[in-house]
């Protein structure tokens, strides 16, 4: 059962119900056509959103009463991040990219500090062999 206990703004302009990528339906259901926009670590310290509208990701610390509080907010790495996926203190995010700029889609990995902030990994993008594959991201 869930039951709902506040809302946190994750500082990033979000999707809504608009269409994100020439690969997606813009029906209002899922714009980021992806399981993985939300992602707690294993030890339950963080929870990480992608912000797709403004290319970047946000970190959270859960208090001891479950609450939520902002610990960062860094560029995802590329192009309307769809997907995060956490191990240890690696935090790996999908860009599905945007075919009209001509960026492409990538994987893009940060380390996560203790404090909750996220640090990019030098030379962690890799770029898939299909270009803007949107399924890239829902395969973690």
């Amino acid at each position: 059962m869930l039951t709902f206990t506040g809302h946190y703004p994750t500082y990033g302009k979000g999707t809504g119900t608009r269409k994100v990528s020439s690969v997606t339906a813009n029906d209002g259901i899922d714009p980021l056509v992806s399981q993985g926009s939300l992602s707690l670590s294993r030890d339950g310290r963080f929870l990480f959103a992608v912000n797709a509208g403004s290319h970047s990701i946000s970190s959270f610390i859960i208090n001891d009463s479950g609450g939520l509080v902002l610990a960062d907010v860094k560029p995802s790495g590329g192009a309307q991040p769809n997907s995060v996926t956490v191990f240890d203190d690696l935090l790996y995010v999908s860009n599905v990219g945007n075919s009209a700029d001509r960026i492409t889609s990538n994987i893009t990995g940060f380390r996560i500090e203790d404090n909750g902030c996220l640090t990019y990994i030098p030379g962690s993008t890799h770029y898939p062999s299909l270009r803007n594959s949107s399924s890239y991201g829902s395969s973690f």
